[in-house]
Formats: C-alpha cells, sequence, structure tokens
C-alpha cells in the first residue's frame, strides 16, 4: 500500500535538512505529504525544512531528561499531535526519540512505525567511570530502545553492533531489519577535491564531545607537532549540550594547550576537507559516522578507531587505518605515516571516494528506505 504521509520525529531539527534532507525531497517529489517534528526549531531550520517540501511540527521530544514521568508525558503530548496529523508512517530517529515517538505513534495508531537506530549515544561509548547511575541509566535506554524495537514494523541499522545489542538473533522476524550502510550522501555535492594542502593538514569534523575521541586528537597533535612542526590540525564543530560534552573553558584549554585549532561550527565542512591531509576521528562509538562517509566522498583518507560505526567504513590500509580507541600514541604514529609518506593522501583517497560511490549514495539508500515502507 502506497505511503500518502509521513511524520519524521526528532530532538534536533538541524539534522532533519542535514541528515533527511534528500530523502524527504524523494518523498515529496512522490507526492508524500511530509510532516517534520522537532523540539528545537528556529527560523534558519524551519526554513530549510521547509525547503526540502515539509512542514515543521514543533513538539516537546528531549534529548537530556531521562525521568520517566517526564518521558511519559513526552510520550503523551507526542501521540496528540500524530493522532491530529494522521501520517500513514512515523519514522524515528536519535535514541530518545526512537524511543518516545515509537510509543507514541502507537499510541496513536500509526501502523507503519519504522526506528532508524544511528547511533546509540554517549551512554554506550564507555566514557569516564562506570558508576552506579551511569549502568542504571545505560540500562534504562538499553530497556526503552528494545522495547521501541519491538513495537517497530521496520528497524534501520547501520552496523552490526547495534543490531545485535537491540535484537538477539532469532528474535526478529524476516524483514523487519534494514540494514544500511550509512544514512545517504549527495555525491554530487561531497566531490573531490584536487587541492595540494601547502602543509600536512589533519583533520577532525565533529560536534564537541569528548566521546568524538577530541582529548586524543589534542594529545596525539602534540606528540606529532614536536617532530614535524609544521603540521596542522583542526576540530572543526561547535558546542553542544549532550553528555560528555566539552565546556567553554576546556574548549579554551584545549586552544590554549595543544596544537588544535578549533573552527567553531562552520555551515560547509567542504571549505575544510578539500585542504586536509587525512581526516581523523578517533571516535569511542559511532552509527556509521556521517562525517567519514563525507571525508571518504571528497577523496580522504581516513584515521579511525576500531569500535563499532567506524570500523565497518574502513578498509584497513586501502582506505585508511584503524587504531585502538583512547589511544594517543597510536594515532600519532597513523598520522605521521601521511607525513613521511605524502602519496598515501592521493592513494587512498581514491579508493575512499571508489567505496563512497559503491555505498553512500543517497538515491540508492532512500530507494531502499521507501520500498521498506511500501512494503508494510
Amino acid at each position: 500500500m502506497r505511503v500518502k504521509s509521513i511524520a519524521f520525529i526528532t530532538p534536533n531539527a538541524a539534522s532533519l535538512h542535514g541528515f533527511k534532507g534528500e530523502l524527504i525531497a524523494e518523498l515529496v517529489s512522490r507526492g508524500v505529504k511530509v510532516f517534520a517534528l522537532a523540539s528545537d526549531f528556529d527560523d534558519v531550520s524551519r526554513a530549510a525544512v521547509a525547503a526540502c517540501g515539509a512542514e515543521p511540527v514543533d513538539v516537546e521530544v528531549t534529548r537530556s531528561s531521562l525521568s520517566p514521568a517526564s518521558a511519559a508525558a513526552d510520550v503523551i503530548r507526542l501521540a496528540r499531535i500524530i493522532r491530529v496529523l494522521q501520517p500513514d508512517a512515523v519514522l524515528s530517529y536519535f535514541v530518545q526519540s526512537v524511543v518516545i515517538g515509537t510509543l507514541a505513534a502507537r499510541l496513536a495508531g500509526v501502523r507503519r512505525r519504522v526506528s532508524s537506530v544511528e547511533g546509540l549515544g554517549f551512554y554506550f561509548s564507555h566514557i569516564g567511570p562506570s558508576s552506579a547511575r551511569y549502568r542504571i541509566i545505560k540500562q534504562t535506554l538499553l530497556q526503552g530502545m528494545r522495547l521501541a524495537v519491538r513495537m517497530s514494523h521496520r528497524v534501520i541499522f547501520l552496523n552490526e553492533d547495534d543490531r545485535a545489542m537491540l535484537m538477539p538473533a532469532g528474535r526478529s522476524p524476516a524483514g523487519k531489519v534494514v540494514r544500511l550502510p550509512g544514512i545517504g550522501l549527495d555525491l554530487d555535492h561531497f566531490t573531490p577535491s584536487c587541492a595540494v594542502p601547502p602543509q600536512p593538514t589533519f583533520v577532525l569534523v565533529a560536534r564537541l564531545l569528548w566521546q568524538k575521541g577530541i582529548g586524543e586528537f589534542a594529545d596525539a597533535a602534540t606528540l606529532v607537532r614536536s617532530r614535524y612542526p609544521n603540521a596542522r590540525f583542526l576540530l572543526v564543530g561547535g558546542r553542544d549540550n549532550a553528555p560528555g560534552a566539552l565546556t567553554e573553558a576546556e574548549v579554551a584549554e584545549l586552544q590554549s594547550n595543544s596544537p588544535l585549532e578549533v573552527t567553531g561550527h562552520v555551515k560547509d565542512v567542504r571549505q575544510h576537507l578539500a585542504h586536509a591531509t587525512a581526516f581523523v576521528l578517533p571516535s569511542y562509538r559511532e552509527g556509521a559516522s556521517r562525517s567519514i562517509q563525507e571525508a571518504m566522498a571528497m577523496g580522504l583518507p581516513v584515521i579511525t578507531t576500531d569500535v563499532p560505526g567506524c570500523r565497518e567504513l574502513i578498509d584497513e590500509g586501502l582506505n585508511g587505518f584503524l587504531i585502538p580507541p583512547r589511544d594517543p600514541e597510536a594515532l600519532a604514529d597513523a598520522i605521521t605515516r601521511f607525513i613521511v609518506y605524502p602519496e598515501l593522501r592521493q592513494m587512498m583517497g581514491h579508493q575512499s571516494r571508489v567505496a563512497a560511490e559503491r555505498e553512500f549514495d543517497a538515491a540508492a539508500i532512500n530507494t531502499r528506505i521507501i520500498a521498506a515502507l511500501e512494503a508494510l
């Protein structure tokens, strides 16, 4: 049966255009009415979503509150809005939206519920000491995600580790799981650059969260700079209010005590990727890192960690290097290879682009998502 209307649910309005823009536009071009539900719209994100053809809808979906009472209130409020909109399908993404959005859609009687698991977030990244509170919150989120997955008709996963954690083998109906290599890129937008960096330049693009490996990047940059004074290290990304976020004072300390050049949030990362020697992401865990995929599409080799959501994107020694997580020395060694052997940038970068064309094309991925919706 054809889907005539769908509601996207997320706590982050900017992601609707940034991560789902091509999918929304494709659905709209097929005559589907798209509602975009988020809790933090501003004038910019509202206009961007409307430009894709979707109708922005303000809702309350929290990212930080873990109170059961608060979550229940969110579910009830959201269910009321969904009942008014009466979409044929609901697609929820990001951890708490998957839980709250799926429960609300079930309560509202939506018959096509899709959860897109695009990473499990801070509490599954094993950052800092494992306190009793940390373990309780993690277990609560895990049980909530498993409940949402059971109530979903389709579940999109970007890596096998997340699927194994949320859907033990043999416990899901055939066809329920949709496994994608990423959420899709416009490969005409992210294209390789012919620019040759005037000096070795290493770029990390991420929200300023410790679990992205920012501390390790700073330590590795210090080690490398002691031997290669002309090497540059760019940290591209804005501050965030999620758990594990760097404070303003911590960002200032990084700039003072390490070689990192912190650019803050930028609208277009291509300006920095185009002049990079290699892309670096020492993350503790991802869904399927979009920043890595963007760097690969732009023909860059990648240095990243051997963790879920990163390892799947890299063919070791072909388009990049995998290192252990939380290991600045290993990261410094990998960075040094590109300084000592500059020809690796072009060789490995070409393989990155080939892989991006094969795996990350938005048109192909969106076709699979829409087919999964139509098959329900």
